[in-house]
This record gives structure tokens, sequence and C-alpha cells, in this order.
């Protein structure tokens, strides 16, 4: 700590700060990338906000905020896979309905068995819940959770997201990304296959 003028002249350090992040990835965009990117613009219009709401979580996944992350991704699966319902069991029906998203879990199983942090912590969610790793055990974990991080109750024996512990929440974070950049891959799919 510096007691006068001289001592901070001489030291030059007046504040220092550590920030934890993940690195971006160097992104390359020519003049024909950026020329098709305009010229589709429409064409792709109406994943305009599931595409917002994963690049909102993307920043937070990256900004370690998981728990913010997790509803971002959530939303998008909720709007393209829900069926316009709301309630937990209702969507989790909906969800369990769709083959195409059935598909997706299977396809985030698989990812998990090779990430085995993840794995893990997800089947200790699982455990929890007294579900197994499988589709209808991930369909509910997840729909699940979005329930429990979305209400606050002061019950220390309850599942619940505060700002202090986002970090409990990577893995499932990590698996909403998945599901959820699969499901928007797959709209993509479906518009270039209709025109």
């Amino acid at each position: 700590i510096c007691e006068n003028q001289e001592e901070r002249e001489k030291v030059r350090v007046f504040s220092t700060h550590f920030r934890k992040e993940y690195p971006d990835p160097i992104k390359k965009v020519n003049e024909d990338f950026l020329r098709n990117m305009i010229s589709t613009k429409e064409k792709y219009a109406s994943l305009t906000i599931p595409k917002a709401f994963w690049r909102e979580g993307n920043n937070d996944l990256k900004s370690f905020r998981y728990i913010n992350a997790f509803f971002n991704f959530y939303f998008i699966l909720e709007g393209l896979y829900g069926n316009r319902k709301t309630k937990n069991y209702a969507v989790e029906r909906e969800f369990e309905k769709s083959k195409e998203f059935n598909e997706f879990v299977e396809w985030m199983i698989d990812h998990l068995k090779k990430a085995p942090r993840h794995l893990k912590k997800i089947n200790e969610m699982l455990k929890y819940r007294s579900k197994n790793l499988d589709v209808d055990g991930i369909i509910h974990l997840v729909v699940a959770t979005r329930g429990d991080l979305h209400h606050f109750a002061d019950d220390p024996n309850k599942t619940r997201g505060t700002p202090f512990n986002h970090k409990e929440f990577e893995s499932i974070a990590w698996v909403a990304l998945g599901l959820a950049t699969r499901a928007i891959l797959q709209k993509i799919i479906e518009i270039n296959m209709s025109s």
C-alpha cells in the first residue's frame, strides 16, 4: 500500500484483476461468406430468436454463468419442441413424443460417455432424482432442472440456483448446449431441404 505520492510514482500499479474465460476461436470471414450470409438472411429468419438465445447462452457459458446459460439453451428446446406448453409435465411429454428430440438426446448421451467429468455430474443429478442415464432420464432431468432453477426456496436440502453456485450446473448447461445446437442445426437442415 502506497502511503504517499512518491511511493505511488515508483510503484505504478494501482489495480490488478484476474479474469477467467474461455478463449474465443479465431473467426475468419471472407467476402463470399459475408455475401452469402446477407443473401440468406430472410431464409433463416425463423431462427433469429433461437439463434439469439444460443448466442446469449454461449456468452454466459464462456463467462461461467452456467445457470443463465442453461436457461438460454432451455428456451431454445422449449420453443422448438415444447409445442407451446409451459408446465413441466407437459413440456416433458412433448419432448418425449418427439422422435427427433429423442435422437438428439441419444446423441448427447453418446457424447456424455466421452466426457467423464460431465458424465459423473449428470449421473449424480440423475441418481438424486432416481432416474437412469437414458432418453427419459435426461429429458426429465433437463425439464426438472429448469423448474428447480426458476424458483428459489431457502431450503438447503433442495436443488436451487444462486449467484454463488453456477459451477454446480456446468454439466447440465453443457448438455443443454448440445441439445440446443442439434435442434438449431436440424431446423437449418429442414429449411435448406424445403427451399
